[in-house]
């Protein structure tokens, strides 16, 4: 085995994704890999890697082969159609995601021949919450049945859930609400109920008042505590479903991905 490994990054300076994960390659540091930028295509290298895949035979029509050629895979869409020559030719295909996995066995790709990177970073640096607004004066009615609402806070992750309450429903309400709860088990509307379907906020309550004959399916009705809190725990459950996809997300295990790749390889 080769004592230094040679791969060379080729990737476009689009200001974007497929340059950042070229630096982002380049920065990786391992014993026996050595990672260049170099912006075109080494004969010398042990490995040339395109990203993305369509790069290749941008910059060399005749496709040109050196000694293991990989290209990354993003998508299909009607401007790549005169490129897939260069998913044949390359001796191994990096997908960006699963759908890209099974595109390419779709279009007929060996599978042996792919690899999905199950990593990426991510520039978001704050996990939004699920706002709940609700509105109301407090006074003494039974109907307003403000104790759901203070259950639905115990009984909810605090860390996914957050409830804001106002009595004024402006815009400012609104626009920092991602659903608008209505509590009550009798309206005539309500107004704010009202303010919630103009403001097109969906809406959850029991099938009373405005969104009786205005419900469309962004909006959930419930007849009791129970269906209500099944609902809210199945979007709870999503999001933390969504949090396991992500938790791993660093360029550092992007990096050090592909050096257990290249590892493996040569």
């Amino acid at each position: 085995m080769k004592e230094i490994i040679n791969v060379n990054i080729i990737s476009p300076k689009d200001n974007w994704i497929l340059q950042k994960m070229g630096l982002e390659l380049v920065k990786a540091s391992d014993i026996g890999i050595d990672f260049v930028n170099g912006q075109t295509q080494d004969m010398e290298a042990d490995i040339n890697y395109y990203i993305n895949w369509c790069y290749w035979k941008i910059l060399y029509p005749d496709l040109q082969k050196s000694k293991f050629d990989i290209v990354f895979f993003t998508h299909f869409d009607d401007n790549s159609k005169t490129y897939l020559d260069v998913l044949n030719k390359a001796d191994l295909i990096i997908c960006m995601s699963l759908h890209g996995e099974q595109t390419l066995i779709e279009y007929g790709i060996p599978k042996n021949k792919l690899k999905v990177c199950p990593f990426f970073g991510v520039s978001a640096t704050r996990k939004k919450k699920i706002v709940i607004g609700t509105s109301g004066r407090n006074y003494n009615t039974e109907r307003k049945n403000k104790q759901e609402i203070e259950q639905l806070k115990k009984d909810l992750d605090s860390s996914m859930f957050e409830f804001r309450h106002s009595n004024i429903t402006d815009d400012s309400f609104f626009e920092n609400i991602d659903y608008f709860l209505q509590a009550s088990t009798a309206e005539g509307g309500s107004m704010d109920m009202l303010n919630a379907i103009y403001t097109r906020t969906p809406v959850i309550s029991r099938d009373i008042g405005f969104i009786y004959n205005n419900s469309t399916p962004s909006d959930f009705i419930y007849e009791n505590y129970e269906e209500l809190l099944f609902y809210l725990k199945g979007i709870e459950q999503d999001f933390k479903n969504k949090d396991e996809f992500t938790k791993n997300c660093t360029w550092d295990n992007f990096r050090d991905w592909h050096l257990k790749l290249f590892r493996e390889l040569i």
